[in-house]
């Protein structure tokens, strides 16, 4: 997949991943977060302010260094 299609799929990942996490659905935002990788998906999220939060990946604890 090259670069942008590749930062298409994981921006429409994000989206989707905003509305889970407002319906409170967790276990379901997990399972698309290892379904299509979590390490790019999470790089993908930090590259613009605010994605991160939105999309719920901050409210679950991605992209936190442990």
């Amino acid at each position: 997949m090259g670069m942008k299609n590749s930062d298409d799929f994981y921006a429409g990942v994000c989206s989707a991943l905003a509305l889970v996490s407002a319906h409170g659905e967790e276990t379901i935002l997990h399972e698309i977060v290892s379904s299509v990788g979590k390490e790019e998906l999470v790089k993908h999220a930090q590259k613009e302010d605010g994605i991160m939060e939105w999309s719920g990946l901050s409210r679950y604890g991605y992209g936190e260094e442990r």
